[in-house]
């Protein structure tokens, strides 16, 4: 009973150490990390619920499907679907694709292995149900299929449908939590899509980036508005 009890002595102290030392390593990460810190700070001052609560008319929706039926109204709202947006669209992918496998645009495997590396491991999966880490794990065995795949859709001018679809998760902002207004949507794809969505953007980027002028501040990497008012300044004094 007493060897019992001095076990569970020394696991609580164990542990009130290892959470002091967490405590300590939050509040040293302040300035290296500050997302870290200010998720511990949320952790303990928020309280935390999965079942979303919300008012319509007066009513309190309690009942999950009712719930995602109202942000599913809402989210729609402020999207308008395109009558340009068809199947005939095709036809002018078809003509700039002239069926070469020779095309400029295509990925390698080395580009494929790069995406997959730049994934966090910690992001959740979209409809595919296939985790990163998961990609990660099996990137040498998988990547000349994506190859493959992504290849055949860039020849072809075809996007998969099942990699348009994700699930849409309602994130709170500020506010009454009650008000459907207080959530903004964030659309969790496939991470087949990303990956596809990587090793495009990368091929465009270089090429483009040759295009532009060297003026070009705005949606540029490395540079803002600031850059964008340095290079004014510098030139202002000529005129």
């Amino acid at each position: 009973m007493k060897d019992s009890k001095r076990r569970g002595t020394l696991h609580r102290s164990f542990t009130d150490v290892i959470f002091s030392v967490y405590e300590q390593s939050c509040e040293a990460s302040l300035y290296k990390n500050p997302k870290r810190f200010w998720k511990y700070v949320k952790d303990h001052t928020y309280q935390r619920s999965d079942a979303i609560q919300l008012l319509y008319n007066g009513e309190l929706l309690t009942k999950p499907e009712a719930v995602a039926n109202m942000f599913a109204e809402h989210f729609q709202s402020f999207y308008e679907h395109s009558a340009n947006c068809s199947s005939s669209s095709y036809d002018c992918c078809d003509a700039c694709i002239d069926g070469n496998s020779d095309s400029p645009l295509q990925v390698s495997n080395d580009d494929v292995l790069e995406a997959i590396r730049m994934l966090k491991s910690n992001f959740g999966s979209g409809l595919d149900g296939i985790p990163s880490f998961i990609l990660k794990g099996c990137s040498e065995i998988l990547s000349p299929v994506l190859v493959e795949l992504f290849n055949r859709s860039l020849l072809t001018g075809r996007f998969p449908e099942s990699w348009k679809s994700s699930i849409v998760v309602p994130i709170y902002k500020r506010g009454p939590v009650t008000d459907v207004k207080n959530y903004r949507p964030i659309s969790l794809l496939p991470t087949v899509s990303k990956i596809f969505e990587k090793c495009v953007w990368k091929k465009l980027y270089f090429f483009l980036k040759s295009k532009l002028s060297d003026s070009q501040h705005g949606f540029m990497r490395g540079r803002s508005v600031e850059t964008n008012l340095m290079s004014f300044l510098q030139c202002w004094p000529r005129y």
